[in-house]
C-alpha cells in the first residue's frame, strides 16, 4: 500500500480573522490541485497520493497565496508517511517557507529546487531527519533557519 503525502499548514497572521481567511484560501488552492482535506483542530491538513504532486501544489499555492494575501504568511510542512511527522514539521517552519523531509527528496528523485537545512530531531519520538527548504523561485522564500537545533 502506498504511503500518503501529507501537506500541513499554519499561518503567521495579525489576527484570527486574517488567519481564517488565509486558511480558507490556501485550503481551496491545495484542494484545487488534488489535495484531500482532512479534519484537524488547529492545522490545515491535506493528503496527496504522489509526493511530486504535493510539492508542486504547495509551491504553486504558496505563490498564489502570497500574491493575494499580504496580512498572513503560510508555513507549510510536507512529509510522506506519518501525519504526526508532518504536524511536527509545520510547527518548526517559519512564515513563507515550505519545509520537507528527506523522504520527499527521495520520492522525487532529488528533482526539487531546494536547499538542505541539515539534520534535525523533530521530537523525542522521532528519528533524526534531513530537512529541506524549498527554494523554488516562484514564492518569496523566507530564509530564516527552522526553529530547532541541528543534530550532528
Amino acid at each position: 500500500m502506498k504511503k500518503m503525502t501529507w501537506v500541513c499548514a499554519t499561518f503567521e497572521a495579525q489576527d484570527k480573522k486574517n488567519e481564517l481567511k488565509a486558511q480558507e484560501l490556501l485550503s481551496s488552492l491545495l484542494m484545487d490541485a488534488g489535495g484531500v482535506a482532512v479534519a484537524h483542530d488547529c492545522v490545515l491538513v491535506l493528503c496527496f497520493v504522489e509526493a511530486l504532486e504535493a510539492m508542486e501544489a504547495a509551491v504553486v499555492a504558496q505563490w498564489k497565496f502570497q500574491r493575494s494575501q499580504s496580512e498572513a504568511k503560510a508555513r507549510i510542512g510536507i512529509h510522506i508517511g506519518d501525519l504526526s511527522t508532518a504536524l511536527e514539521l509545520v510547527f518548526v517552519t517559519n512564515g513563507n517557507q515550505i519545509i520537507f523531509t528527506q523522504e520527499i527528496d527521495i520520492a522525487t528523485n532529488g528533482m526539487l529546487d531546494a536547499r538542505l537545512l541539515g539534520n534535525f530531531k523533530l521530537s523525542d519520538s522521532e528519528p533524526v531527519r534531513q530537512l529541506w527548504l524549498s527554494t523554488d523561485s516562484r514564492p518569496k522564500i523566507d530564509a530564516r533557519p527552522v526553529r530547532l537545533h541541528e543534530q550532528r
